[in-house]
């Protein structure tokens, strides 16, 4: 999946946020002031802020239920 998303978001040139599981993925990557890439986040904090327009997400329970609060467009994965 880190492959084929670090190339839609670099060829996007749309600012983002994405939050990692591994601290070693942290330092390959560059995005060059388009995005910011983090180990943890509050997350219902993110998602309702009003520069957010959709969410990228394996749609999780948590996930699917704090991107419905915020009442945003989903794009989802499977990550099986």
């Amino acid at each position: 999946v880190y492959p084929a998303a670090v190339k839609s978001l670099r060829a996007s040139g749309c600012p983002f946020l994405w939050i990692v599981c591994e601290q070693d993925w942290l330092a390959k990557e560059d995005f060059s002031g388009k995005g910011l890439v983090v180990l943890w986040c509050r997350q219902m904090n993110v998602l309702s802020h009003p520069s957010v327009g959709g969410f990228f997400t394996n749609y999780g329970w948590n996930s699917t239920t704090e991107g419905v609060s915020a009442d945003l467009p989903f794009l989802t994965f499977s990550i099986a």
